[in-house]
């Protein structure tokens, strides 16, 4: 008798499961034709009901905070990732969700104003979210951008290697040559094999020697510095340049 009641208990469980499971489907059926068609309100709703379903699920939490922020809720978007957080939802899958749907929605720039509305939210994620929107500034060749948050990033870790390449990527993007020139010899001053750092040094003196004789010579150490790391054709190729200068 035990046996045949924990039989039907088990069966129950499962077919509920799988009402549930059936639920939740039509749900998400439902909520895409409503994310396709722009009709954000309705979006919203749905998603809601899927996340107290799986409150752990970040591609769901990424369209919620989208269809959120096509509506201008700032507020609601800020509920959405306290609830994200509590459920040990990971704060890189949040925003890599986010970011996902953001371009799913051909709205990219809604992606930069949730990353500033969170850290404006959530001060103490501050320098997480500006990791991140510095990488959003490097993807979408935002120069100032790059430059100030590189700088920003650079505040509260100096000299870090990584954070100086960016920083030099946006000042060249801002026509800034000489600041970027300056960050990669203060690279080179603390990493004198920084390979990358030489390149773009050779490969700017090689540019400048036509007008001046002195970047001749300050073409081949960089460059030469770099051959000594690493033999390629092309640093090679410019070297033989150099000589016949």
């Amino acid at each position: 008798m035990l046996r045949r009641i924990v039989t039907f208990a088990l069966l129950l469980c499962a077919a509920a499961a799988a009402v549930s499971a059936s639920d939740y489907a039509t749900l998400a059926v439902k909520a895409q034709r409503f994310f396709d068609q722009r009709e954000w309100s309705s979006a919203s709703a749905m998603y809601s009901l899927m996340l107290d379903e799986r409150p752990r699920e970040a591609r769901i939490y990424g369209l919620a905070m989208v269809s959120a922020g096509e509506r201008g809720s700032v507020e609601e978007q800020m509920v959405l990732l306290r609830q994200a957080l509590d459920s040990q939802v990971a704060i890189d899958s949040l925003v890599s969700s986010t970011r996902a749907a953001a371009f799913e929605a051909g709205d990219a720039h809604l992606y930069e104003r949730f990353l500033i509305a969170v850290k404006e939210g959530e001060p103490w994620l501050k320098r997480t979210v500006d990791a991140y929107l510095l990488d959003y500034y490097m993807f979408r060749d935002d120069g100032p951008g790059i430059v100030r948050l590189s700088r920003e990033m650079l505040a509260g870790l100096p000299g870090d290697e990584g954070f100086m390449y960016k920083l030099a990527r946006g000042q060249m993007l801002t026509g800034d040559i000489s600041g970027a020139m300056d960050t990669f010899r203060a690279i080179l001053d603390k990493n004198p094999e920084a390979y990358d750092a030489l390149l773009y040094l050779g490969n700017y003196y090689v540019r400048e020697a036509d007008k001046n004789p002195e970047a001749v010579k300050m073409a081949a150490d960089y460059l030469g510095r770099a051959l000594n790391i690493r033999s390629t054709p092309y640093v090679e190729q410019l070297m033989e340049r150099l000589s016949r200068k």
